[in-house]
């Protein structure tokens, strides 16, 4: 599991671009504020999986699938 993390460790600064974007109201015309507050929620819960490979196990499954949607958002990233 904590391998899987440190390879998708190259996501977090894509991600952390959309978070910083969205705090900044970047794509507040084309999305209504509920939805601003899911993408937030969203990227930094994944966002803290990626960052604390220590939670075991038990969340491989749930990294794996990260994983697909991760190179499928960020087709151009390559793993580390």
């Amino acid at each position: 599991f904590s391998r899987k993390c440190m390879e998708l460790q190259c996501y977090i600064h894509p991600l952390s671009s959309i978070l910083n974007g969205l705090r900044s109201g970047r794509y507040r015309e084309r999305l209504s504020s509920f939805q601003e507050s899911v993408a937030m929620d969203r990227i930094q819960r994944i966002m803290g999986v990626l960052q604390n490979p220590c939670l075991g196990e038990k969340y491989v499954s749930i990294i794996l699938k990260m994983e697909e949607m991760l190179k499928s958002w960020f087709p151009n990233v390559k793993l580390q």
